[in-house]
């Protein structure tokens, strides 16, 4: 039962957490809608590794491009990339395939754990002429980059001793101060378990490591 509770809790907390972030610069809302299959997956990749799932704005351009529905819960489990790229596009008669290469660092849950990674995944990602706009059928989850991670969990740590400096009241003060103190040392320890591991990833890569170019690789292809 108090496992379930704590499921709930964060998802709430996850929530509300995103929802407060200020919304993403240089987003292209107002730029034309890309004319290619390639380019509309590059287009959603890009706010996608920038975080748009973090903000109601940035989910609502994100959902400009798949017909996959965006769900904020799904934000409680992203993968940590560095960079991402489009490989190669294909056709078939109805539709296009698009696959992405995305170099991932890690993986994460409730944005307070963190599993460190060092492997290259790709996507096939379907794209199909809907309403005469090249649009993602394949769903993709959130693939972020690192720093934007990072950044969000220090935005998080800020609003919630702002939240305490707030309260005048000492025993309202008192009831959540230990709470937050602890969740603040979990983001701290996440973001260190990050920046290390990134740069783990970073010596070894230049080291002139087999595993520099491509240290593994998993294919995976979701068809819709």
């Amino acid at each position: 039962m108090m496992l379930r509770l704590r499921g709930i809790l964060f998802i709430v907390v996850t929530t509300l957490m995103v929802d407060a972030m200020p919304a993403i610069a240089d987003s292209p809302n107002q730029a034309a809608y890309p004319e290619t299959p390639a380019a509309a997956v590059e287009r959603y990749l890009m706010l996608d590794s920038q975080g748009a799932w973090f903000t109601a704005a940035g989910r609502a351009d994100l959902q400009k491009y798949t017909s996959d529905e965006i769900f904020v819960a799904t934000i409680i489990a992203p993968t940590l990339i560095t960079n991402y790229k489009v490989v190669k596009s294909s056709s078939t008669d109805d539709q296009v395939s698009v696959q992405v290469e995305y170099r991932v660092i890690g993986y994460s849950e409730d944005l307070a754990f963190f599993q460190p990674k060092n492997e290259v995944v790709r996507n096939t990602i379907n794209v199909k002429r809907l309403n005469g706009r090249w649009t993602i059928k394949t769903q993709i989850f959130p693939h972020i980059n690192w720093r934007s991670v990072v950044k969000q969990i220090q935005t998080a740590k800020q609003k919630s001793l702002d939240r305490l400096a707030a309260i005048h009241d000492d025993e309202k003060r008192r009831k959540i101060e230990t709470r937050i103190k602890y969740e603040n040392l979990q983001r701290d320890d996440m973001i260190k378990r990050i920046n290390q591991h990134v740069q783990n990833v970073e010596r070894k890569n230049s080291s002139g490591s087999s595993n520099k170019e491509n240290p593994f690789v998993y294919e995976y292809v979701v068809r819709h």
